[in-house]
């Protein structure tokens, strides 16, 4: 498995991991209430992550749990295929 192959089974799995957790915290929080911006950008990006989701922080630690594991996966395949078996 390849680094690109890596990014693109993350990236499905993200999509895919992403549109079920925003379906069940739709389900179980009800649909988000309008965010207003202001100023405080930091503070904004925050709750426009944390709007569909419900808590964004969890969501991108799930995402950056499955993306480890994509490259953890290739390049344990990539060194089996580098050594003699035996």
């Amino acid at each position: 498995m390849s680094i690109r192959a890596a990014l693109v089974t993350g990236t499905s799995v993200s999509l895919a991991a992403t549109a079920a957790w925003a379906a069940t915290a739709a389900l179980a929080v009800g649909p988000p209430q309008a965010v207003r911006l202001d100023r405080d950008l930091p503070a904004d990006y925050a709750r426009l992550a944390c709007a569909a989701t419900g808590s964004g922080l969890v969501l991108f630690a799930v995402l950056a749990v499955t993306y480890a594991l994509c490259f953890l996966v290739s390049g344990l395949r990539a060194r089996a295929g580098r050594e003699p078996q035996r």
